[in-house]
């Protein structure tokens, strides 16, 4: 069982490829359309990389334990109802009638989607230390950006000189 769990808290490790289609923007909903632009046709391709991978983590669910088992079979669901909304936004022009709330509706319910197959995954399917170790190293690299490191400078200079 621990080497199932194993094995799925590394596939598991596509939530990084799902955080990157939600981007770094306020609303993770525009992340998600701006990624969908930028990838044109190319989109199906990544959604069915990760589908894949989503699939060989729900035929090893059945032996693996119960609280990984039970992550995988959510996570896999949230990225299907995910990808389905987004593959549908993308598929068809803006109506211009009463449904195009449900149509501005889709990219929000998407993301929401699929930020719940992240958390899930981070929840319950990635080994905790192996999660906690990636997080540190996305700490280590956010700190040493150098634009970073400028403004932390300022900031500290301007407390010392009693500037807010």
């Amino acid at each position: 069982m621990a080497e199932v769990d194993s094995q799925i808290s590394t596939i598991a490790f596509l939530r990084r490829q799902i955080r990157s289609w939600l981007g770094q923007y306020g609303k993770e909903s525009v992340g998600l359309v701006t990624w969908l632009r930028q990838h044109g046709e190319d989109y199906q391709k990544h959604l069915d990389v990760a589908e894949q991978r989503l699939e060989k983590m729900a035929s090893l669910a059945g032996q693996a334990s119960g609280m990984v088992a039970l992550a995988v079979k959510i996570a896999f669901v949230l990225f299907l109802g995910g990808t389905r909304r987004l593959t549908q936004y993308a598929s068809m022009s803006r109506p211009k009638d009463a449904t195009e709330s449900d149509y501005d509706r889709l990219p929000v319910d998407a993301a929401k989607d699929l930020r719940g197959c992240v958390e899930t995954l981070e929840a319950g399917g990635i080994d905790a230390e192996l999660l906690g170790a990636d997080r540190r190293l996305d700490n280590l690299r956010e700190s040493e950006d150098p634009f970073t490191q400028l403004i932390n400078e300022i900031q500290k200079r301007r407390v010392k000189s009693g500037h807010p």
